[in-house]
């Protein structure tokens, strides 16, 4: 992309310059932000630097040889909370001196860079230096997104702060401190116009940040920068006049830099700098990371299951007749007494037949089309509109409940094809907004499988309050600041949770840069929201690289999935390391993995994506947590060394559970180095398509690093209970069930308690729900909670049982027999209900439902779409709780479904496959910020 670089003068913005040029982008011109000429000389910025600005235009436009544009700030640094979003704040007949009395001066930015794009309407990003600093990368990704460009910030996270200063150096970036602000570490007179490399060389800032946690990078306002040098420069800058300005009222501690004259000369060395050279994500080396054998990378992902092709096998029932009849349907939610809230499978509540469109300005719908046609533009439309009705309802439920759209904090968005993807998110970005966006997961379950042959379906969950919470985090009291026009008058609830400082009712990772850290969303949603200090909700990463935004490849076709599953647990690690320094085995309460099904993919028994998965989260993505947050977490190990303390990396790994050295047979077994009771299951889901084309995606629920360090994080496995019998299809039970169900669909068209309109079936009463060969069924469950009565999320699968050889009960394959679906379903909630107990939680506190089955497992055609199996497992849910008090639940048809967990303490991990799989999340936000703040008061 062509990009203008966002300059102050200083080390990070051209070194910001330099990465974006490694990674292919062209540079067209700079930008530079001036302090204003009537402001005060002490008057620093939130945002820019303003030291040394009298030397940027010559730095620019004969060192670096590129146009600049420049604005002299006007505003002031009036919005200060972590977000930022435009606001009205005074009247265009106002006096221009009262106009800019008023703006903010991340204003002065946007019409600076909007002057650029006039200019250069080729530009189509932006370069900017932000390395730690969420509060700058915030409000150049807000303006980035009002002028349409993309943020480039490749220094974002990309290392520690001692990384990237040498790296800088090692890259030949000469530059001299302009200002200085860390009395007594930092001093006027003996610190100004010394370069870097003598402060670092002579051994200052090593030994400053040893003792006492000094930024050396200047992240926390310790120093200001100008530089004289660098590879891109094509003339050195040369100061011939300064003198040291001191700050009257800072006892000699705050000085800076004035330059009175300076010019550029010619430089003595006319070596080209290596475009093509190594990007800084590969040159910085991360210590302690544990790689990947190659062995698991290097092989396909193959799935161990074959699930019936459903797309290839839908019959015309997939798309019955709908009536005309309006059907009012509400969403389901349950609603915890903390004020979080979650609705469940919202769809239209009208299903839209394929129609052909007629070719021409209207785009009017006619004619229904046949099976065998396609009009992928007809079923765009339909679904666009399916997805309208699905916001109506989502508005009014929200509304109903006194929660807002800004309250929602995690979406799952279910499509029955991922070409629609591109339309929907038009629309979702316009619903849920594009500031602090929710957390999301997006996958494609094939065509036909949702009820009566609807396209969008969606659940989601929402904090209430949160939205004006993040908003007004920040802002001044009201009492302290009459003349601000920007406060509000809150909710009492909003009022008290700001008052927690312990505690942040939500926070938001939202970080829209290209960097070399994690991958920017492909969607207007946010990679993480955090609840009340306690949970992580990460949005599904799929297997891109971070600055290129492209999906691994290495390997060719053959392990591309393995590739991309890795990446995938790096990109989530990354995030959780940016949040609080969180590791994956720690953290994870729940785990999901989507796999795509590839043609290549049909043999059995050969799920090489668990090991590979365990290797990851026992070696947490290969991110060491905490080293580039150091100042922020705490010292997560001694600086002066590479291995964490200890005195190599063998030690190390072997200390820290990464297994033997690199390379070694148990090197990726997490068997040999994570105890029973930490393993963290994983439940496995093949899945038509995902965005972008990928093969892979990971959804992730975690505990904070705040909770796992005061409350233990552990892994129950369930009791086995008596393996489930099949039945015969004579059996009066499913008599009963086939009798009803066809009675319904012969007289009104709508199924009891399912809230849709499903049509006539073109089934009679000879069909039968889920037919299988005998066999047994075994219930397996296993749970992942953080303390005692805090929260849990629990697994519970149905897997058939292996014929046995010898028994009395067997019968011929060709016998067909029928599941008893409610006893089956009924024992997986009893499971369930086992390991609530255990984690200390009650029935009362379940939260969510998504019961997961596997289309292949049924020969009924008239039964595609599960609204059979939606009636048992609704009725089960009824039974075991009291009217009003029911959890949320989602269907959700799969094409497969593996469960990889311990099937009894103390043994190595098992997988199965299953056909139906409950991941089921319970909490008590309340009892668990209660312990936190317990435990958090005792020790500090």
């Amino acid at each position: 992309m062509k990009f203008v670089g966002l300059t102050s003068g200083g080390k990070d913005s051209y070194y910001a310059v330099m990465e974006c040029l490694r990674n292919g982008h062209t540079l067209v011109a700079c930008a530079h932000l001036a302090p204003h000429p009537n402001s005060p000389s002490g008057e620093e910025s939130y945002m820019y630097q303003t030291a040394a600005s009298e030397a940027v235009q010559i730095q620019v436009e004969e060192c670096l040889g590129v146009p600049l544009l420049v604005r002299a700030c006007r505003g002031k640094s009036r919005r200060t909370t972590l977000v930022y979003e435009l606001e009205c704040q005074h009247d265009n007949d106002g006096d221009q001196e009262d106009e800019d009395e008023g703006m903010d001066e991340v204003e002065d930015m946007y019409e600076l860079l909007k002057e650029v794009q006039r200019t250069y309407p080729e530009v189509e990003a932006v370069s900017s230096g932000s390395i730690l600093s969420t509060y700058q990368r915030v409000r150049v990704e807000s303006v980035c997104q009002r002028l349409g460009w993309t943020s480039l910030g490749y220094l974002w996270r990309a290392g520690t702060q001692r990384q990237l200063l040498d790296t800088m150096l090692a890259d030949e970036m000469e530059a001299v401190l302009v200002r200085v602000a860390c009395p007594p570490l930092l001093l006027p007179q003996r610190h100004l116009n010394k370069t870097l490399r003598q402060l670092q060389d002579c051994g200052l800032f090593p030994r400053l940040e040893a003792r006492l946690d000094f930024a050396v990078c200047g992240e926390g306002g310790e120093y200001e920068t100008l530089v004289l040098d660098c590879p891109i420069f094509l003339k050195r800058l040369v100061l011939d006049s300064v003198s040291i300005q001191v700050d009257d009222d800072s006892d000699d501690g705050i000085g800076v830099l004035k330059i009175h004259s300076c010019h550029a000369e010619p430089k003595s060395s006319t070596s080209l700098w290596n475009l093509n050279g190594p990007v800084l994500c590969d040159r910085i080396q991360r210590p302690g990371r544990t790689p990947i054998s190659s062995s698991l990378l290097s092989l396909p992902i193959k799935n161990s299951i074959e699930p019936k092709d459903a797309a290839a096998s839908l019959s015309s029932s997939s798309y019955p007749a709908m009536t005309s009849k309006k059907t009012h349907y509400l969403a389901q939610y349950k609603i915890l007494s903390c004020g979080l809230v979650h609705m469940s499978e919202i769809m239209s509540f009208k299903c839209y037949p394929r129609r052909k469109v007629v070719p021409d300005e209207t785009k009017k719908l006619t004619t229904p089309l046949d099976d065998d046609d396609d009009d992928d533009e007809a079923e765009s439309l339909l679904a666009v509109q399916e997805a309208l009705d699905i916001f109506e309802i989502l508005r009014c439920t929200l509304e109903s409940l006194g929660v807002s759209t800004l309250d929602v904090v995690f979406v799952h968005l279910y499509l029955t094809d991922m070409g629609l993807f591109e339309q929907i998110n038009r629309h979702y970005s316009d619903f849920f907004g594009t500031v602090l966006p929710p957390s999301r997961s997006c996958v494609s379950l094939g065509k036909g499988v949702l009820p009566g042959g609807r396209r969008v379906s969606l659940d989601c969950m929402a904090q209430r309050g949160s939205g004006l919470y993040l908003r007004s985090v920040g802002r001044p009291n009201k009492d302290n600041d009459d003349d601000d026009d920007t406060t509000m008058i809150l909710p009492g609830y909003v009022e008290a949770a700001l008052e927690n400082r312990l505690h942040p009712l939500r926070s938001v990772l939202h970080v829209q840069s290209i960097s070399h850290w994690a991958p920017v969303c492909v969607g207007p949603y946010s990679q993480c929201n955090t609840l009340r200090s306690s949970l992580h909700c990460l949005a599904g990463q799929i297997g891109l690289q971070p600055r290129t935004m492209t999906l691994v490849d290495e390997g060719g076709d053959n392990c591309a999935t393995a590739q991309q599953l890795a990446q995938c647990w790096t990109n989530c690690a990354s995030v959780l390391d940016a949040l609080d320094g969180s590791t994956l085995q720690d953290s994870i309460l729940g785990a999901t993995i989507y796999l795509t099904k590839n043609d290549h993919d049909n043999h059995h028994n050969n799920p090489v994506h668990i090991p590979l998965s365990q290797a990851s989260i026992a070696n947490n993505g290969g991110i060491v947590p905490g080293a580039i947050d150091t100042s922020l977490f705490g010292k997560q190990q001694d600086t002066t060394d590479d291995f964490g303390g200890y005195e190599d990396e063998e030690t190390y790994l072997a200390m820290t559970g990464g297994g033997g050295g690199s390379g070694s047979e148990n090197d990726n077994d997490p068997n040999t180095s994570v105890p029973e009771n930490r393993q963290v299951p994983l439940l496995t889901l093949v899945v038509s398509q995902l965005p972008k084309g990928a093969l892979a995606e990971v959804e992730l629920i975690c505990a904070t690093q705040l909770a796992t360090s005061f409350l233990n994080v552990q892994t129950h496995v369930g009791m086995p209970p008596k393996p489930i019998k099949a039945m015969s299809a004579a059996d009066p039970f499913w008599a009963a069930i086939t009798t009803s169900s066809n009675d319904s669909h012969g007289k009104s068209g709508v199924q009891w308690n399912t809230g849709y309109d499903v049509g006539q079936s073109k089934g009679g009463s000879e069909t039968h729900s889920h037919v299988l060969p005998a066999a047994l069924f075994d219930i397996f469950a296993t749970c992942r909670y953080v303390g005692l009565g805090c929260a849990a999320v629990v697994t519970v699968a149905a897997s058939p049982s292996s014929p046995q050889e010898d028994t009395e009960e067997s019968h011929d394959v060709s016998d067909a027999v029928v599941v008893d679906m409610e006893e089956v379903i009924y024992t997986m909630f009893m499971s369930y209900q086992e390991c609530l107990y255990k984690a200390g939680l009650q029935l009362d506190s379940t939260f969510h439902i998504r019961f997961f089955y596997t289309i292949g497992t049924n020969e009924d055609e008239d039964d595609e779409d599960g609204m059979k199996l939606r009636q048992t497992v609704q009725s089960v849910v009824g039974s075991m709780w009291k009217r009003g008090n029911r959890p949320a639940c989602s269907m959700v048809p799969v094409q497969g479904i593996l469960l990889s967990h311990n099937q009894q303490e103390g043994d190595s991990l098992k997988t199965h496959s299953c056909g139906w799989a409950m991941q089921i999340m319970a909490a008590d936000l309340l009892h668990m910020e209660t312990d936190l703040w317990v435990h958090h008061h005792q020790t500090t």
